[in-house]
């Protein structure tokens, strides 16, 4: 894998870009293909402006494609992910004609609707062709693209192959000793990953100036945690590393302005919107067990100061009665209408208000209650490090991970949480915002793992 001086420079101002390349230059070709393809004059008689309709259009349709994942590849047989692309292809084009027929319901147009549908067919069918040849191409060379050489002490290799097998994106890594330099095959290898490059010997130096002849990435462990697990496990990071790396948000940068700004003309609007949802679930809530369709906890947000979140009603009355404890698969104190808010994330809704109060984000680390906070914080390094930035509805743990419900499941969200400490900006908000919207109409991460 041969990187340049500019994927470097990008690949540390953006490391959650790295492995989303494909997606980022597969989308932005079908966005170009798209937008050539209904700016044509299909639309001409059907919609006033044209080219602005094709372009709205255009994006629509990259957006339903990733919240569909039509982008994801799986590592099995390309004819099976072929024919699994075909069919997440047919549900893009039925929610691109559902909303062509609500705009024109709305505005009252009358649509060529025969026209659409062989612009939106042509558009699938050249892109399912592409991935066919894509797919082709990439089933030759998932053997040998995840395999990693270390270069460390053992008790560090054991618990970063476990932490490499945890999450979204998974590596194998393999341990350097004497045997192993003398029988490598090194391109069979992406790279290598040191631990500490002042404890590194004239041998594992030597070792280092070959592989690098062979323009593969040599890179410190806390760097490969970021860029290729996009994570960044509390273990490894040490008290250097909080004071080398930008683990420290400036109170008054011009991101963090937009992002409060954004953020709470969000909410108001989200609030608008879905308020009819807020009174329906509320209504159910009530006639389940006539009791209250609110409750409210206080959590820790940031700098550790405490305040009250509201939430809609998921467990039955005096549920916590004999003590707090994790919520598990099956739960018996969630009620029936809970689950269903519960999985798909409308009981979050009334944080909105503590967005525009000013106590959370949309979107940063999940807010804990106090009792939790505290254990966690005795059990696991640089916990406080999450406390820098506000508390969000949303965040990097929460679409990476599933539903936190062990001291093990909030160490592993920890270094989800420390990555977006680290990384923070208005392009990863975003991507977090997009990859909320998909997890919630996937109706994914919302229960706690199985294993607890």
């Amino acid at each position: 894998m041969r990187i340049t001086l500019f994927q470097n420079k990008l690949l540390q101002i953006l490391p959650w870009l790295n492995t989303r390349r494909g997606i980022a230059i597969t989308s932005f070709v079908e966005l170009l293909i798209s937008f050539f393809i209904f700016s044509i004059n299909a639309f001409e008689e059907a919609f006033p402006n044209n080219i602005l309709i094709a372009f709205i259009l255009s994006i629509l349709f990259v957006l339903l494609s990733y919240i569909a994942g039509r982008y994801n590849y799986l590592k099995t047989n390309y004819r099976y992910q072929l024919i699994l692309n075909i069919a997440k292809s047919i549900i893009v084009f039925f929610l691109c004609l559902l909303f062509i027929f609500l705009y024109s319901l709305i505005f009252n147009i009358e649509i060529n609707f025969l026209k659409i549908f062989t612009l939106i067919i042509l558009n699938l069918s050249i892109f399912n062709f592409m991935q066919f040849i894509k797919l082709a191409k990439i089933s030759q060379k998932i053997k040998n693209q995840s395999k990693w050489i270390f270069i460390g002490n053992i008790e560090t290799f054991e618990y970063i192959s476990e932490q490499a097998k945890i999450g979204r994106i998974k590596k194998k890594i393999f341990l350097l000793d004497n045997y192993f330099k003398e029988n490598l095959l090194l391109d069979n290898f992406e790279g290598v990953v040191f631990e500490d490059i002042n404890s590194l010997k004239k041998r594992d130096l030597k070792f280092l100036e070959n592989f690098q002849k062979k323009n593969k990435p040599i890179l410190n462990l806390l760097n490969w945690c970021e860029l290729f697990l996009q994570r960044i496990p509390t273990n490894i990071l040490v008290e250097k590393d909080i004071f080398m790396n930008n683990f420290y948000i400036p109170k008054y940068s011009y991101q963090q302005r937009i992002k409060t700004l954004t953020e709470i003309i969000l909410s108001i609007i989200l609030i608008t919107l879905l308020s009819p949802v807020l009174i329906i679930c509320g209504f159910l809530i009530w006639i389940t067990d006539r009791g209250p369709v609110f409750y409210s906890q206080i959590r820790v947000g940031k700098k550790g100061q405490h305040f009250r979140i509201w939430k809609l009603r998921s467990m039955h009355v005096n549920a916590e009665k004999n003590g707090i404890k994790w919520s598990t698969i099956n739960d018996e104190r969630i009620t029936f209408i809970g689950k269903i808010i519960r999985t798909t994330r409308i009981d979050e809704l009334p944080q909105l208000f503590s967005v525009i109060k000013g106590d959370m984000s949309l979107i940063g680390p999940r807010p804990e209650r106090p009792e939790i906070e505290d254990t966690l914080n005795n059990q696991m390094r640089n916990y406080k490090i999450r406390q820098i930035i506000k508390p969000g509805i949303s965040g990097w743990a929460q679409v990476n991970y599933p539903y936190g419900a062990s001291i093990e499941d909030s160490k592993n969200k920890l270094s989800y949480d420390l990555f977006y400490v680290k990384n923070m900006s208005i392009f990863l908000d975003l991507l977090i915002f997009i990859k909320t919207i998909k997890t919630i109409l996937n109706l994914k991460n919302s229960l706690p793992n199985k294993s607890n």
